[in-house]
């Protein structure tokens, strides 16, 4: 047991970014954002742009996508149409995909919360451009479990790419989401049997999780985390569907939208009974695996893990030999080293650029530049001199840009 908290915890440490990964990380999404805050703006409009996510609460892997939220700041929370930024994100995904050197597989989509997503050329990280509501409580949450729970943060990386490996982490493709597995694991950690001492180290709790995921009963039990670690009950029947707007109702009366939301989301889809069911703690009406459809996939997967590790354990107490044999890390994720090798290659040799440019500088590396230039790597002594004429022709495409929108917008009437 001892060993697996060894290579757990070695492996958190080199999972997260180092120094140049975090500076090249950083200068993109400082690029990206200044972008935005230029060329976002419209007449009616205070398009505001803000990083969120794992790379603000310490979670990235250096492989992480970088997420940035953009929404109107002119209008309150509850107002905001999200959707109707569709035409303001396929403008700036067109503005991306001229900047073709930076650049490429820029796609945008529509749906309730339009999404950018493309990838920068120089160092491989893909970054999504989201319309979308505030996240700032999910984050506050994230940070008060990583404060309560000591090994929280290593058991998510290791986690997180777990799944990743597994193609398991993206929820348009039926995966959870990286909060969503945040709470997972809160959820594992505070729920367990009263008749067993609570799991204390990295590896216990690492086993726990995985057992308490492969054995949960996902069609008759959700999952929640607030105000205590616990299971509520799943309603199939007809006669609760008739009275499930009453009941909702009775919690609000009482002061209670934890109760309330519980009562909203424990109605199963009727094809899809075995979807997880986990309650937001900062939204407690948000069902955090209403989209796991391939819950089934993850569930094994803990299932497989959590035997392979066991029986690895088992083979070490009787003495077995291990030589030539998969680390206990190898058994959950994989030969990752060698998958990720190439990409932080990438970022590595990047962000070692970007820490040269602001020793040379004596500071922070200064963006505003860069995106006069259209450049999205590190700015050369050439790229600074060609800023001013490269800004003189984003200021023509701007105006180019703004008259196809006009176009587009009287095209769909």
């Amino acid at each position: 047991m001892d060993i697996l908290t060894e290579e757990l915890t070695h492996f958190a440490a080199w999972a997260r970014p180092t120094a140049a990964e975090t500076a090249a990380r950083g200068f993109v999404a400082d690029y990206l954002l200044t972008f935005l805050r230029k060329h976002a703006n419209r007449p009616g409009l205070d398009i505001k742009a803000e990083l969120f996510g794992s790379e603000t609460t310490g979670l990235s892997l250096p492989t992480s996508d970088l997420d940035i939220r953009i929404y109107d700041a002119s209008q309150a929370d509850e107002d905001r149409s999200y959707g109707k930024l569709y035409s303001l994100l396929a403008m700036l995904a067109r503005r991306l995909r001229q900047d073709h050197n930076n650049w490429t597989a820029v796609t945008v989509r529509h749906s309730k919360f339009p999404i950018i997503t493309a990838t920068h050329c120089k160092t491989g990280i893909i970054v999504q451009i989201v319309s979308a509501p505030s996240t700032t409580n999910q984050q506050t949450h994230t940070r008060r479990y990583l404060a309560e729970l000591p090994h929280l943060r290593d058991l998510f990386l290791l986690s997180r790419a777990m799944l990743g490996t597994r193609g398991l982490v993206n929820v348009y493709d039926g995966g959870i989401g990286s909060y969503g597995l945040l709470v997972m694991l809160v959820a594992a950690l505070k729920r367990r049997s009263s008749a067993n001492p609570p799991p204390q180290t990295p590896a216990q709790q690492l086993l726990h999780f995985l057992n308490f995921y492969a054995r949960h009963n996902y069609i008759s039990r959700g999952l929640t985390v607030t105000p205590v670690g616990k299971t509520f009950l799943k309603h199939h029947d007809a006669t609760y569907q008739a009275t499930v707007q009453e009941r909702i109702r009775a919690a609000h009366r009482r002061n209670d939208p934890v109760r309330a939301g519980q009562w909203a989301m424990s109605a199963p889809k009727p094809l899809q009974p075995y979807l997880l069911c986990l309650q937001d703690p900062a939204d407690p009406t948000n069902d955090l695996g209403r989209k796991t459809n391939a819950i089934k996939h993850l569930a094994e997967s803990f299932r497989v893990v959590h035997a392979m590790l066991l029986a690895r354990l088992r083979d070490g107490l009787k003495g077995e030999g291990v030589a030539g044999r998969e680390t206990f890390v190898e058994v959950a994720v994989g030969r990752l080293h060698e998958v990720w090798a190439g990409r932080r290659k990438r970022v590595e040799k990047f962000g070692a650029e970007v820490l040269k440019k602001r020793e040379e500088v004596g500071g922070e590396v200064q963006v505003d530049a860069a995106v006069d230039a259209g450049e999205a790597g590190v700015l050369s002594a050439e790229g600074e001199e060609e800023a001013a004429s490269g800004g003189q022709e984003a200021a023509r495409s701007e105006e180019e840009e703004v008259e196809e929108e006009r176009t587009e917008n009287v095209v769909r009437g």
